[in-house]
């Protein structure tokens, strides 16, 4: 579960770099191990969704004005960064190389790490404990109500990968 709230950043937050891998990768498998592409318009429901959910455990977990608006900058400090980590100038939907997903994988790594080290700085390892157990909890909720399967974004989402769990 230690992941759990970065996923759900992730989920919340990746907006202009997620919804494209996203809308590749969530969805139900099909034979081959390909997956049908999730409709955008879900997509963007999904992380409406979730971003009230978060509003209301900030409230739950008793954060305060001051931590709530230093999580964000650091949400958005992380957004930026993993926007960098995108190959520019390739031709739209050309797929980067093994090379670039590997140094991508390996830097977004170290981003989600500082962001995680960041937040548990911001609101205590208990209450971020707390908070990846409720995002995950409202993840899996949410996405049972619109029928869908929890989005998977980049390496580290709710079904696989490793988030930056400290």
């Amino acid at each position: 579960m230690k992941n759990a709230l970065t996923i759900a950043l992730g989920i919340v937050l990746a907006a202009g770099i997620a919804l494209p891998a996203a809308a590749q990768q969530a969805g139900p498998r099909t034979g081959g191990g390909q997956q049908q592409r999730m409709d955008p318009a879900k997509m963007q429901e999904f992380r409406k969704k979730m971003e009230a959910k978060r509003e209301a455990i900030f409230k739950e977990l008793k954060l305060t004005a001051a931590q709530i608006t230093q999580i964000k900058a650091a949400d958005k400090k992380m957004q930026d960064a993993m926007q960098k980590l995108r190959p520019q100038g390739q031709a739209q939907g050309q797929r980067p190389t093994q090379a670039q997903m590997q140094e991508m994988r390996t830097k977004s790594q170290a981003i989600r790490k500082t962001h995680t080290d960041t937040l548990v700085k911001i609101m205590t390892k208990p209450k971020h404990d707390q908070m990846n157990k409720r995002m995950a909890e409202e993840a899996a909720k949410v996405a049972k109500s619109m029928g869908i399967e929890v989005p998977r974004m980049g390496g580290g989402g709710p079904r696989g990968g490793g988030g930056g769990g400290a």
